[in-house]
């Protein structure tokens, strides 16, 4: 393309013969954030511990992570553990 980047792929079943199964499943989880990534969803939210991506409605601050061996509860907005009623710009954060 006009800014030097290849814009080429490989069909799907060539991937399939070259690549082992778990590098194939952690490309088709890339492929599948970055198309998620593209569509721009405003109310999509992410586990930042498990990467777990679920629709929340924009009234709801706390995400509740609702895989079973994960259930982590973090601020919608800044993926820290809840601060309500603080805003996320109020919260002093320990630094590691």
């Amino acid at each position: 393309d006009a800014a030097g980047e290849c814009a080429s792929g490989f069909p799907r079943a060539m991937l399939e013969k070259a690549l082992p199964a778990k590098v194939m499943r952690k490309y088709e989880e890339l492929q599948a954030k970055a198309a998620v990534g593209k569509a721009a969803m405003e109310d999509l939210c992410t586990c930042p511990k498990c990467d777990y991506q679920a629709l929340l409605p924009p009234t709801e601050r706390v995400f509740r992570c609702p895989v079973s061996d994960c259930r982590h509860e973090s601020c919608r907005d800044c993926g820290e553990p809840p601060h309500m009623p603080l805003r996320c710009d109020e919260v002093q954060r320990d630094k590691d």
